[in-house]
């Protein structure tokens, strides 16, 4: 791990029952030993879930720094992406804890993408009625989403169905770790950022606009501000006493829950889920203008926000039938009520009933922009591979 005079940024982000305390710099990891007392007060065992795709001097020098702290570390390694994040994967986890005798007063640190992160989440919040749990996340998504939203269990051939509320207390996002070039995994946490920036209000939607730029060329102090908005927003979202303001958090979701099962997996992997994300608010918030609450202006802004921050539109022929069906089905398989998360205004996303024939209307024409692009997309391929040949 890599040394920084650089201040760590810090932001304390409410949740549910507590709160946690985000740093986010190069060089954070270095006192992780010393921070996890805090959480925990008399250091005893800690439990250090890691993917088996993290560099093993890395999974050392952690290992170092919290037996500096004065724990006895039990490493424990699962698979990353989502193969950890399954209900018949919890069972062997729960035995190493039990084999390690951790109790919930004991420490739990996860260190690994978005899926490790968010298995880990939930074996801190149930075993033994929750213990002091710290966050490493080695991705961008990882950052902006675990503090408060992990991703749900995998159940059967059904996705996301069992979810917790997060306990994390400490978000270490240290700088020199996490890649911040393009990927997949940071076009996700981009998408995340703007859902969340309209969900949140409308000046976080204008800071977000405003370091836009700064993100793109890398810029260190922008990106800190953003990820740590980014959780001080998604926080609140889901602390709300308000129900409707908690589901704001839901923003795009159940459109890329549906795009995601009907396309080709070839077509999902090619996208990315952050662009599928994105083409979930897009929709959205559409329909919200369709129902006569939204506003075009917004639309516009979030529009040009997204392309910006390099997360284009999909290219896909599909019919709106098949559409439709899965968005009714990712919707009706959590909830019996067939609603959706509209941005109704910057800061004021409401689950919303959506006119049959409004669906329809917005469906078909995104459909048909969609295959368009797919037709353009594949002119283009045809001509490049003639200009191959008579070369």
């Amino acid at each position: 791990m890599s040394s920084s005079t650089d201040p760590i940024a810090r932001q304390s982000v409410s949740l549910p029952g507590g709160s946690c305390d985000m740093r986010v710099s190069a060089g954070a990891l270095e006192r992780l030993g010393r921070d996890l007392r805090i959480i925990v007060g008399r250091p005893r065992k800690a439990v250090l879930v890691v993917g088996d795709d993290v560099d093993a001097d890395l999974v050392r020098d952690v290992e170092r720094n919290l037996t500096d702290g004065r724990f006895f570390v039990h490493v424990l390694e699962v698979p990353h992406g989502r193969t950890c994040r399954r209900v018949d994967a919890m069972p062997d986890l729960y035995a190493s804890l039990d084999g390690f005798g951790v109790t919930s007063e004991d420490a739990l640190v996860a260190m690994g993408d978005v899926d490790v992160c968010s298995c880990a989440a939930y074996l801190a919040t149930t075993w033994c009625g929750g213990m002091p749990f710290a966050l490493v996340p080695l991705t961008l998504d990882a950052v902006v989403e675990c503090v408060a939203t992990p991703h749900p269990l995998d159940v059967g051939e059904s996705t996301e169905m069992v979810s917790v509320v997060c306990r994390a207390q400490m978000l270490v996002c240290d700088l020199d770790l996490v890649p911040l070039e393009v990927s997949p995994e940071t076009l996700r946490a981009r998408a995340i950022m703007v859902a969340s920036a309209v969900a949140g209000s409308p000046d976080a939607f204008s800071s977000l606009a405003g370091d836009a730029d700064a993100i793109l060329s890398g810029d260190v102090a922008a990106i800190q501000r953003q990820l740590l908005t980014c959780g001080k927003t998604r926080g609140r979202l889901i602390s709300a006493t308000s129900l409707a303001v908690r589901q704001g958090v839901g923003y795009g979701v159940t459109f890329e829950r549906a795009l995601a099962s009907c396309l080709p997996a070839d077509a999902v992997a090619a996208a990315g889920p952050g662009r599928l994300l994105a083409e979930g608010i897009r929709f959205a918030s559409r329909l919200a203008v369709g129902v006569g609450e939204g506003d075009v202006d917004m639309v516009f802004a979030q529009d040009a926000l997204l392309d910006k921050l390099g997360l284009a539109e999909v290219p896909c022929s599909i019919e709106p039938g098949i559409v439709l069906a899965a968005i009714k089905e990712a919707g009706l398989k959590r909830t019996n009520r067939y609603l959706f998360a509209l941005p109704l205004a910057v800061g004021r996303v409401r689950l919303t009933a959506v006119p049959d024939e409004v669906m329809d209307e917005h469906l078909g024409a995104w459909c048909a922009s969609r295959s368009r692009l797919a037709t353009a997309a594949d002119k283009d391929e045809h001509s490049t591979d003639d200009e191959g040949e008579d070369l």
